[in-house]
């Protein structure tokens, strides 16, 4: 038998992931078929792989790994059902199970979850360094915008400047 990390690893490995159904209350059910990733019957025997704790990190590992195949649902969502379905709901803990023929795994989540781990990712982004072309230091007011810009609201030969803005 080998070790949880062993089964970890080969889990993650797996590329035949395949997401099955979304039902009404916007839970998600997933199939991860393990044919060829080098587990047997015992591994899938294992004490731990049935545990919460473990169920949980290998679902989300699965899902983060491949967030743009999740990513997908929540673009295709009307907003009213987006609201209702991801907005005002939160995973909880995944579920697993395994088929009667022991090389797929069945995993269930939340919608939730995807909104959960994408708005990360966009936080994450802020936390790069990315390069930006100049600073403010470098902006000069005084030089006038170039000509090939549109600037049919701007009329600066006029003396009533009070026509160049819409009133409130």
């Amino acid at each position: 038998m080998k070790t949880i990390h062993e089964i970890g690893a080969a889990i993650a490995s797996v590329d035949n992931m395949e997401i099955v159904a979304i039902q009404a209350d916007g839970d998600v059910e997933f199939n991860v078929d393990l044919k060829n990733c080098g587990l047997s019957k015992e591994d899938y025997k294992h004490p731990m792989l049935f545990k919460r704790f473990f169920v949980n990190y290998i679902g989300e590992l699965l899902v983060r790994q491949r967030i743009s195949n999740f990513a997908t649902i929540l673009t295709g969502l009307d907003p009213l059902l987006y609201k209702k379905l991801v907005n005002t709901c939160e995973h909880g803990d995944f579920g697993m199970f395994m088929s009667k023929k022991d090389s797929i795994m069945i995993f269930e989540m939340h919608l939730s979850l995807i909104q959960e781990i994408l708005t990360e990712e966009f936080a994450q982004l802020d936390d790069l360094d990315l390069q930006v072309q100049g600073s403010i230091d470098d902006f000069d007011a005084s030089e006038k915008p170039d000509d090939n810009l549109d600037n049919e609201d701007f009329d600066d030969n006029d003396d009533n400047d009070d026509d160049d803005y819409d009133s409130i």
